[in-house]
């Protein structure tokens, strides 16, 4: 996973993340509430399906910053199952 987010974090130079460290929406999905499909992927289909999801951003302004977008993005691509911590800047 860590392989992913560095990629992710990168791709961040072609994705209009934002600064701010509030705002954004992070989705709509019930964290730990997701399907169990998640957890029998192997964890190739799994990388798979969070780069997928995250290209999907590419030459967009997503209105948030790279943790937050992040954080959406791993969300999203395992329809909630997984969450990323929320991280300070402090």
């Amino acid at each position: 996973m860590t392989v992913i987010l560095i990629i992710a974090c990168s791709m961040t130079l072609i994705i209009g993340c934002s600064t701010d460290l509030e705002g954004g929406e992070l989705g709509n999905h019930e964290i730990g509430a997701a399907p169990s499909h998640w957890h029998i992927l192997t964890q190739e289909e799994r990388n798979q399906k969070i780069l997928n999801r995250a290209f999907n951003d590419l030459e967009d302004d997503v209105g948030l910053n790279c943790n937050r977008w992040i954080r959406k993005v791993v969300i999203d691509a395992s329809d909630g199952a997984v969450d990323i911590p929320n991280t300070n800047n402090s």
